[in-house]
């Protein structure tokens, strides 16, 4: 079992201190800290990132919802752009932190949202369609948005961390459960030239949490999962602690806030600063067990058996 710890970020990229929840399954709390700092534990030698969550967030639901309504012509009343953020939220949406009310007429789409742009649209578009009093043309216009550089904005202290880790040489891979490209949002957001590799589900062909996604990200690194952190926000991305992968998690942050990643440039002993002691060891995260189920995935690279399995409902990104 894994013990969570609590971190008071401070340091690393010089960022406020901002709570963060990481797993640092090499690090146990009864040790003293001359042993947790003097102990053979590997060296990073890579860092992946997941990207919703961790390094941007969608903007503000009632944003996304005026530009829906202006791209089909329609004029919302007073209060109008809130009365359907809040109903599209309640139902899940990307970004309001609850958990998707998925229906039969979209739930196959669902379970293969991130493998390929076609169940990803119809998966969306069925969310989004469940929202009560919404225009005409609304559910499509909500998941164009969603799709659009322009819908997502960075981190505070994303852009500063990024590069940090980037100057300090050590490579980056972003491993995302996508349907869609996040090389032209990353791009407008700043930090596409900070970015090694990219492991999208939908062009690997496998999502988090199963282990395949972070393998080929480990490969195309060259690097051994041992000598890798990963960093990101659900238990989806917890997977990779599966193949031996230090895993960092974040807490649910809004768009353009600090969401604590100066803890990365701590932990990769970049900068002046160490982690911080652990403030309270106040959960046990268990060993993540995935519920097998039929899905229809053919192409699997380098002829690996990867078990199918039940993704996480929040799995991390949209």
């Amino acid at each position: 079992m894994q013990q969570t710890r609590v971190y008071s970020p401070r340091g690393g990229c010089d960022a406020p201190g901002v709570k963060a929840v990481g797993i640092v399954p090499n690090v146990r709390p009864e040790d003293s800290h001359h042993e947790r700092h003097s102990s053979p534990v590997r060296k990073f030698k890579a860092v992946l990132f997941d990207f919703h969550g961790t390094l941007a967030q969608v903007e503000t639901l009632s944003r996304s919802v005026e530009v829906a309504a202006d791209a089909c012509d329609v004029t919302l009343g007073e209060y109008g752009a809130t009365v359907l953020a809040d109903a599209l939220g309640a139902l899940g949406w990307v970004g309001s932190g609850q958990p998707p009310k998925i229906m039969p007429f979209f739930a196959e789409a669902w379970a293969d949202r991130d493998l390929s742009p076609q169940d990803h649209r119809e998966a969306f578009v069925g969310l989004a369609s469940q929202t009560s009093c919404a225009f005409e043309g609304f559910a499509e216009a909500m998941y164009d948005r969603l799709c659009s550089p322009e819908g997502w904005v960075a981190y505070a202290d994303t852009i500063a961390t990024l590069q940090a880790v980037k100057d300090a040489g050590f490579p980056i891979a972003l491993v995302s459960n996508i349907g869609f490209d996040l090389r032209p949002v990353a791009k407008r957001l700043g930090f596409d030239d900070l970015i090694d590799h990219w492991i999208l589900s939908y062009e690997v062909g496998w999502a988090k949490p199963e282990p395949a996604i972070f393998r080929e990200a480990c490969l195309q690194l060259e690097v051994e999962p041992e000598d890798v952190l990963m960093v990101g926000d659900t238990m989806a991305d917890a997977a990779a602690t599966e193949l031996g992968i230090r895993t960092f998690l974040l807490p649910h942050t809004g768009p353009g806030e600090i969401v604590g990643l100066s803890q990365v440039c701590a932990l990769l002993g970049v900068g002046d600063d160490e982690p911080e002691d652990s403030l309270t060891v106040d959960r046990v995260v268990p060993r993540l067990v995935h519920h097998t189920h039929a899905q229809r995935r053919q192409g699997q690279r380098h002829h690996l058996e990867v078990r199918d399995t039940q993704r996480d409902t929040d799995d991390g990104d949209a």
